[in-house]
């Protein structure tokens, strides 16, 4: 999947999240929370140019920040916590990702 196809998905996802949002009579603020950190944390590895970021899988529960999946060096797994960490609404990042 080439970038602007991974950019594409990710705006969709930011509309599709402000939509659900907006629509909703009651206010659930933590799972919205959530769904926009991981939209802004996925779209932020995605387009950073130091991180393959397709691989890395990205959880979001309560703030805190989970990255799985494979990187190619210590030096991107880094990278992608410090962007992880950079998204506003982030409390905690976790790291389970696995050098390949």
């Amino acid at each position: 999947m080439n970038l602007s196809h991974r950019l594409v998905l990710g705006l969709f996802a930011i509309a599709i999240t402000a939509s659900l949002a907006a629509g909703c009579a009651q206010r659930v603020s933590r799972p919205a929370d959530d769904t926009t950190i991981q939209v802004r944390v996925t779209t932020a590895l995605l387009n950073d140019p130091e991180v393959k970021g397709s691989a890395i899988k990205v959880a979001v529960t309560n703030g805190v920040v989970t990255l799985s999946g494979p990187v190619g060096s210590k030096t991107e797994a880094q990278k992608a916590l410090t962007v992880a960490r950079s998204i506003s609404g982030v409390k905690n990042v976790e790291s389970k990702l696995a050098v390949k």
